[in-house]
């Protein structure tokens, strides 16, 4: 399988941490020269207000992996960040892992899963946030390089949101500190909906709304305007559908 690692060219430190990784599983790598907002102007002004310039950055990244496996026709592709830690054995269990036979992105590290469907020994179906290591389709990329990426309102966020086939491993293949990653966790910019949903399935419906006030209030005060969006409404209507 064709396999990406997404690298910012500034950070040498990461590309050197990431190789030895690959070196000790004997995997075969392109590195993709990542997109760097910084260097490219791109500040919090000329993006979408949901999205930091770092996540576009990483949105335009995953743009160009894309773009890229699409060119080559390679059929599937493993895409990983440069800042994540390899589980040993991970290439064994790559090859190991029993793929469904219709699928758009397989997560193997990720945050907040929605458990759907227990699909199989090693997959659960359900939607996540996250793509610092994930596996896709060739399919899956033909329809996401048809949308504008200034639309998106980053690439996990956005990911969430589209009628996709998405699974992740019951076992998570890698190991990513979102807290310390060059983006961070921003409370404004954390997806409502997704996170209210995994909250309520882990945690119970209390701690939801709580959390969902919360969360709803912050972003009230950051944008009045945001819940006229068609899309968050619309998320909004089927996330507690699903609680009901």
């Amino acid at each position: 399988m064709k396999t990406y690692c997404i690298n910012l060219e500034r950070a040498k430190d990461r590309r050197l941490q990431i190789e030895k990784e690959f070196a000790r599983e004997q995997l075969d790598v392109e590195f993709i020269k990542a997109f760097d907002s910084k260097a490219n102007g791109i500040t919090q002004e000329n993006v979408r207000w949901e999205i930091h310039p770092g996540e576009f950055g990483c949105l335009m990244s995953n743009y160009k992996v894309w773009e890229d496996m699409i060119t080559h026709d390679h059929p599937m592709a493993l895409i990983i960040e440069d800042d994540i830690q390899l589980i040993p054995e991970f290439k064994n269990k790559i090859e190991k892992l029993k793929l469904p036979p219709v699928w758009d992105i397989i997560y193997l590290e990720y945050v907040s899963p929605i458990f759907e469907n227990d699909f199989n020994e090693d997959l659960n179906e359900g939607r996540c946030l996250g793509t610092m290591c994930y596996m896709i389709s060739l399919e899956c990329a033909k329809k996401l390089i048809q949308f504008d990426p200034h639309d998106w309102r980053g690439a996990d966020k956005q990911l969430c949101l589209l009628p996709l086939k998405f699974f992740y491993t019951k076992e998570r293949f890698a190991e990513h500190d979102l807290m310390n990653s060059g983006i961070g966790v921003q409370i404004d910019r954390i997806p409502v909906l997704h996170n209210s949903v995994w909250v309520e399935r882990k945690f119970g419906r209390v701690i939801a709304i709580l959390l969902l006030v919360f969360l709803l209030y912050v972003l009230y005060l950051k944008n009045s305007k945001w819940i006229h969006s068609s899309t968050y409404v619309s998320y909004f209507t089927r996330a507690f559908g699903s609680m009901s």
